[in-house]
């Protein structure tokens, strides 16, 4: 896809076959979509056969949903997008799990549970390709949103850490701790005590002795 001009692309004869396969890729596989956009007429930019490197690396480019990943910076862009982000994080979470040797929610911990400041969507997250690298980022996927979030996965998680720090014992409780149990394990026994008393004094006083058989009535007794 060319772009040109301040910030608009143009395509006309690629664009509706690379959108095309980000849908087919979310209904059905990558391999499905490969194939079928492929034998529809999807080449490269010079109209040569499109080869799988390619199409793998175009299905995970952010640039048709829209964004631009500048040294590792995610920022969006004035170009149109092709596709939306929705699609695009769909297609981004079907390619993550259909790969078996990474797990991208141990990659990712925080996605599905942050929540974008600017919309409350829970924040997607992914490897943003930059120049020489790719880098882990979170960001909100969510079209329309205000303020959008894009931020580094290190610089996320140690906010969270630094969060979950806050929310830790502090050392005069952790000292207080034994007091405390010995306190409680005394008021238990107390209770303990409490209710053996009670349970014995209700078998006393529903206790009675069983009364004698009355004797045999005798033919003198009616004299």
């Amino acid at each position: 896809m060319r772009v040109s001009g301040a910030a608009r692309f143009t395509d006309p004869e690629r664009a509706p076959l690379i959108r095309k396969a980000f849908e087919l890729i979310a209904e059905s596989d990558h391999k499905s979509s490969f194939r079928l956009t492929t034998a529809m007429g999807l080449t490269t930019r010079s109209g040569r056969p499109l080869p799988k490197q390619t199409f793998s690396r175009m299905i995970r480019n952010e640039f048709y949903a829209g964004w631009i990943i500048n040294n590792g910076t995610r920022i969006k862009g004035t170009h149109d997008p092709l596709i939306s982000e929705e699609l695009f994080a769909r297609v981004q979470a079907k390619l993550n799990r259909g790969t078996p040797h990474k797990q991208v929610h141990e990659d990712f911990p925080l996605r599905g549970f942050v929540r974008c400041a600017g919309c409350g969507t829970k924040l997607t997250a992914g490897m943003a390709k930059g120049r020489t690298e790719r880098y882990a980022r979170y960001w909100c996927w969510q079209k329309g949103c205000v303020r959008p979030i894009g931020v580094s996965r290190d610089e996320l998680e140690a906010q969270f850490k630094g969060l979950l720090s806050l929310m830790g014992p502090t050392a005069e409780f952790l000292a207080q701790i034994p007091v405390i149990a010995a306190r409680e394990w005394e008021a238990r026994k107390g209770r303990i005590a409490r209710l053996r008393g009670a349970f014995q004094a209700s078998r006393g006083t529903n206790h009675f002795e069983p009364k004698a058989h009355p004797r045999k009535v005798a033919r003198g007794d009616f004299r």
